[in-house]
């Protein structure tokens, strides 16, 4: 067990006896990795490389996240080491057909609704306030800076996009709450009849719809099952914080384009890399079609 290192095996002493490591498979983490004791706690051992605040952030955020019921519980944490460790929960990540399902998508719906409601004192003063309208324009800068060349479906949806987000900016927007930042089908965890979020790396205060729209973007759902996501979400919660379908269709549109140009780029796509490139060329290929047909 020397592989794991002095620090991590320090962190995990509390537990007992390590029987087993295993890696963990899938994500764009590389080194997570299950390790079991001989006094039956299963521990998710997360390795970060962004410095000990964005640790401390994510920890913060975890632990509100399992304090609403929704993420996995904290057992240690070594911000300086880049380390934290998380109890393991059984489930299986949800993939687009999953979410296909209306009892899912309805669990999928509360789940947010129950992190969005939970105080983010829980979760300061290290959670940040996030711009994701500033990260699509970032990643088209990065593209435009390597002189990236696109189809001309995805010229047009960027046209199409650019709206959209003007609009978004411009308000009103609803008041901000803590959100995942980060909700694609492999971060949410399907444990029989409930719902767990992973990964809080990138949560932050920003308005609720861009974590379901997020969602909707990354799992290509329909507008029928967006409606039936933002309904199980309103119902979830008081009626003060209800969304609108429709600016959780704009968010999608939104995240979608950003999510494509990311891909394109090519930067830190982890071991899903072959997902997300396949998920980019089916949205190539819609905006392509579309974009015929609007020339017809």
């Amino acid at each position: 067990m020397n592989e794991l290192g002095p620090d991590l095996r320090a962190l995990l002493e509390p537990f007992g006896t390590i029987l087993s490591v295993e890696p963990l498979r899938g994500g764009r983490h590389d080194g997570t990795v299950v390790v079991d004791h001989d006094g039956g706690t299963r521990a998710v051992v997360h390795r970060r490389s962004g410095g000990a605040a964005s640790v401390e952030a994510e920890v913060r955020a975890t632990v509100r996240a399992h304090a609403a019921a929704v993420g996995p519980e904290v057992l240690a944490a070594s911000p300086v080491h880049g380390l934290f460790v998380t109890r393991w929960v059984d489930g299986v990540p949800a993939t687009a057909e999953d979410l296909s399902d209306p009892a899912v998508l309805s669990a999928v719906g509360s789940a947010v609704r129950s992190l969005h409601d939970a105080p983010v004192d829980l979760a300061l003063p290290a959670m940040p306030v996030l711009d994701p309208l500033r990260a699509r324009r970032d990643y088209l800068e990065a593209a435009a800076e390597r002189a990236m060349i696109w189809p001309d479906g995805v010229l047009a949806e960027e046209r199409g996009v650019d709206a959209i987000a003007a609009s978004l900016d411009a308000g009103p927007t609803p008041p901000p709450v803590g959100v995942h930042g980060d909700l694609v089908p492999a971060n949410v965890l399907v444990a029989g009849a409930d719902v767990v979020l992973l990964d809080h790396e990138y949560a932050g205060l920003a308005d609720p719809a861009f974590d379901l729209g997020g969602l909707a973007a990354t799992a290509e759902l329909d507008g029928v099952s967006v409606g039936a996501l933002v309904a199980a979400y309103n119902t979830a919660g008081a009626a003060a914080g209800a969304l609108d379908p429709a600016r959780v269709l704009a968010w999608r549109r939104v995240i979608r384009h950003a999510w494509f140009v990311w891909v394109a780029l090519g930067d830190g796509l982890g071991s899903e890399s072959e997902v997300w490139v396949a998920w980019a060329e089916r949205a190539r290929i819609a905006w392509e079609h579309e974009s015929g047909q609007s020339q017809t």
